[in-house]
């Protein structure tokens, strides 16, 4: 998993946020060491600012792991239900 921090287009913008909500670089990779996150990098919806380059960590991310996941899945069996009824999820 990676942690993105967004809004990072207010960082560069100053005074739209205030300091005490500003998360730092250093708090945000403590933080995603901590929880066990393979990378973290601040991100802006507004502007698309390390959106793509997100995504493409992630994806790494899990074609790395892929194979050990696709061995587990494999043990796994699903199937559609056959007489077309809707089931909830609960």
């Amino acid at each position: 998993m990676i942690l993105l921090g967004n809004k990072c287009d207010l960082l560069e913008s100053k005074g739209k946020i205030a300091e005490e909500d500003l998360v730092t670089t250093s708090e945000l990779e403590s933080f995603g060491k901590e929880q066990g996150f393979a990378g973290t990098m601040y991100t802006s919806a507004l502007s698309g600012k390390n959106v793509n380059e997100g995504f493409v960590a992630l994806f790494k991310e899990v074609l790395k792991t892929k194979s050990s996941v696709s061995a587990h899945a494999r043990g796994l069996r699903l199937e559609a239900k056959k007489d077309g009824k809707k089931r909830g999820c609960c």
